[in-house]
């Protein structure tokens, strides 16, 4: 009798995972496994990864197939070029908009961007693993000369567990040879079996659905261990559009609320499909159009990354090259919400509409991305044109979209609002950096550079100032007053107020200082509103008074904005508004190649 062997846990290894990035270690399907007749029948571990590499052609006949044997072989350099990659910026009341269009693979849950390998490289390809619970059916056949003989077929549900179960294998015979042939819509819908199993075995790919697909062949040994794991990497082999709405310029934690209507979807020379694929050919055949539907809520949206609401997506899948020359896309309404004071802001009853330079075709295996960047609208004081932040810029302390505005007028002394100067994060010193820069998005079309930028004391000196002897510009009319005893300034200013937002009006919050009290292997440790809180606005500039690059200069800018009291009988209360402060003595050079100063509010504008 001939002792079955399992795979008792994913600590298995052979050079058969090089070709993983991440392998799905088990999987199972409802139904029992069947019982064996031949004396010499074995059981095969099958295992299941999705390839998502960007800018690869999945569709090409040699990377569809795989031989279990060949475990360490790489990909190719794909010499597709990206699809008409462009984008807009588009302002509005509300919220200003960037619109792009490019082309990739990013995966279901598109959680980061895989290393490439190309033919000059060691590196392997990146993989995905299926989703838990969707399901995949593997046909076999048994090859004996030239000729396939269709042996077993078997639906398989991925799984993320740890422990094998013995469902998630397929009846084998030592000694034998078999090609073999898988099939995924990417969903956890049942797969029916294959009516047709003769030599070209055919199955339909779905009506606006994904299609995976894999090959390869194996050959099981006479003696030995007979359950060599079969590593299935599916390829997509349909074309895939996304049109995508990002609320994080928004500082958005949530998207609760989407109208959206798509238009130049349907029709036309080169619509969607469906259509019949042949599992021994990869060929596709009988393409036939359909009409999707067009009009969408938050609840037909998926989210881009795993576990994350402020990315939201709706796929269209084609099974031949499709065409939108006159794509477009409706924005009804959006409201999101935010962490930050359960802010909810709802922008509702909206006609915003959106075109998108689509006029290259769609491929197979590719997917391409219509996206739409939500971003938060700034404020503008009259007589400048400098278009301010709402609020100041803080540290997030999640993982996620960490540079962010306050959604609120509230006061804070919290160390994720206050800065060094240049500092890049709140605890450290800096030298040139412009942590305004990282706020999403960290590119605008036009030129690459950054959407926000920190402000300069040209962009305060449009504040004009304030003192004893008078005020000037609009600083003549700026008002002064407290809440819960905490001062504040407020410059009159046009763009969105509420109920979206706070107020339309520019408020620099007294926040204070901190200071640094000390400097362990970088890190700094911070006393916040030590002075100045809720009596004194102290915010950087971006500006030195001799700045000749890194280290080297004098001073450094901030603004300053202070309510001076009134003494008896000398003179009244006035307000201090000074935009270009030079800190000069505080301003230092360490031996870890920082520089030291206090820590400040920083506030972004456009640039």
């Amino acid at each position: 009798m001939i002792t079955q062997r399992f795979i008792k846990s994913k600590c298995f290894v052979s050079a058969l995972f090089l070709l993983l990035c991440f392998c799905m270690t088990a999987c199972k399907r409802n139904a029992g496994r069947e019982d064996l007749q031949d004396p010499n029948a074995s059981l095969l571990v099958v295992q299941a990864t999705i390839d998502d590499a960007e800018n690869v052609d999945l569709n090409s006949p040699f990377d569809a197939k795989g031989n279990i044997e060949r475990s360490t072989r790489l990909s190719g350099k794909s010499d597709l070029t990206n699809f008409e990659n462009s984008a807009n910026y588009i302002e509005g009341d509300g919220f200003d908009v960037i619109t792009s269009v490019s082309s990739s693979w990013k995966g279901q849950e598109m959680n980061g961007t895989p290393a490439l390998a190309n033919s000059s490289e060691t590196l392997p390809r990146a993989t995905s693993p299926m989703t838990a619970g969707f399901k995949y059916r593997l046909v076999l056949y048994k090859v004996v000369g030239g000729t396939q003989t269709f042996w077993r077929q078997k639906q398989l549900t991925s799984s993320a567990s740890n422990v094998v179960d013995t469902t998630q294998q397929i009846e084998v015979v030592r000694g034998d040879s078999y090609q073999w042939y898988a099939y995924s819509y990417n969903n956890a819908n049942d797969i029916p079996p294959i009516a047709t199993t003769g030599s070209n075995p055919a199955v339909s790919m779905g009506t606006n659905s994904d299609f995976l697909y894999a090959t390869g062949t194996f050959t099981i040994l006479p003696t030995g261990a007979a359950n060599t794991p079969l590593a299935i990497n599916f390829r997509h082999q349909v074309a895939r559009l996304a049109v995508e709405i990002d609320a994080r310029g928004m500082f958005a934690d949530n998207i609760t609320q989407l109208g959206i209507t798509v238009g130049g979807i349907a029709g036309g020379s080169s619509p969607l499909t469906t259509g019949t694929f042949n599992l021994a050919t990869a060929q596709v055949s009988n393409p036939t159009a359909y009409t999707p539907t067009t009009t969408f809520t938050v609840a037909n949206f998926q989210n881009v990354d795993a576990g994350f609401n402020d990315r939201k997506a709706i796929y269209f899948y084609s099974a031949t090259e499709a065409s939108f020359p006159a794509l477009s896309v409706n924005l009804t309404g959006v409201t999101i919400t935010m962490t930050d004071g359960n802010t909810t802001r709802a922008f509702t009853g909206l006609n915003r509409s959106f075109s998108f330079n689509t006029s290259g075709a769609m491929t197979a295996g590719r997917t391409y991305n219509a996206k739409i960047d939500l971003i938060e609208s700034p404020l503008t004081v009259a007589g400048s044109t400098v278009r301010w932040a709402r609020t100041n810029l803080y540290l997030n302390p999640s993982e996620r979209n960490r540079y962010r505005f306050y959604a609120t007028y509230a006061h804070t002394n919290a160390r994720e609002s206050y800065w060094s100067f240049r500092g890049d994060i709140p605890t450290m010193f800096g030298v040139t950096g412009d942590p305004c820069t990282s706020v999403h998005p960290t590119s605008r079309p036009e030129d690459g550079l950054s959407v926000w930028r920190q402000a300069t004391v040209a962009d305060f000196n449009t504040l004009g100032t304030s003192g004893l002897l008078g005020s000037t510009g609009p600083s003549q009319s700026v008002v002064y007053n407290t809440v819960g005893g905490l001062g504040y300034y407020e410059y009159a200013a046009s763009g969105t107020g509420s109920p979206q937002f706070p107020s339309s009006n520019l408020r620099f919050n007294m926040n204070g200082s901190g200071t640094a009290v000390g400097l362990v292997a970088g890190a700094v440790t911070i006393n916040i509103g030590i002075t100045g809180y809720g009596t004194e606005a102290r915010v950087w500039t971006q500006d030195r008074l001799l700045d000749v690059g890194g280290l080297l200069g004098l001073g450094a800018y901030s603004f300053r904005a202070t309510r001076v009291p009134a003494v008896p009988l000398v003179t009244s209360a006035y307000n201090s508004i000074v935009p270009n402060v030079l800190e000069t003595l505080s301003l230092g050079v360490l031996g870890a190649g920082l520089l030291e100063s206090p820590f400040l509010n920083v506030r972004c504008v456009r640039r």
